[in-house]
């Protein structure tokens, strides 16, 4: 008898530990508030907030140059991480010399384009000349 009350009431408690468990993991929708009242929480209103701000085609990328970053690790004592820092500096040696061939490259484009134009305004000008003494 006594066996037999132990398995019911153990029984009876899992029950309850299942329910409360499938309860706990249920979905619910995003959009619906907790409170039933149509109130938005703050982390819902800064969700929306960043949704209709911060669309992938509206980004401007010239507020997004010059950004810097950094890398904190927990300690250099471990050869993963001295690695991992190897690896952290070698990749923003890389980014640089690649930004700095960017821009030799753009100011090796402006510098063709100011010539041909100071050379097509040459021409006009040596054009109009010769009109003009014609």
């Amino acid at each position: 008898m006594k066996r037999r009350s132990f398995l019911i009431i153990s029984l009876c408690a899992m029950v309850a530990l299942m329910m409360v468990v499938f309860t706990g993991c249920g979905s619910k929708d995003d959009s619906s508030s907790d409170s039933g009242s149509g109130e938005q929480t703050e982390f819902q209103k800064a969700k929306a907030s960043l949704d209709k701000n911060l669309k992938a085609d509206e980004i401007d990328k010239d507020k997004c140059k010059g950004n810097s970053y950094g890398l904190i690790l927990s300690s250099l004592g471990n050869e993963f991480w001295q690695t991992e820092r190897e690896g952290a500096e070698a990749a923003a040696k890389a980014e640089a010399e690649r930004q700095a061939a960017i821009k030799a490259e753009q100011d090796r484009i402006a510098a063709e384009q100011a010539d041909a134009e100071r050379q097509a305004t040459l021409k006009a000008e040596q054009e109009r000349i010769a009109a003009e003494q014609a």
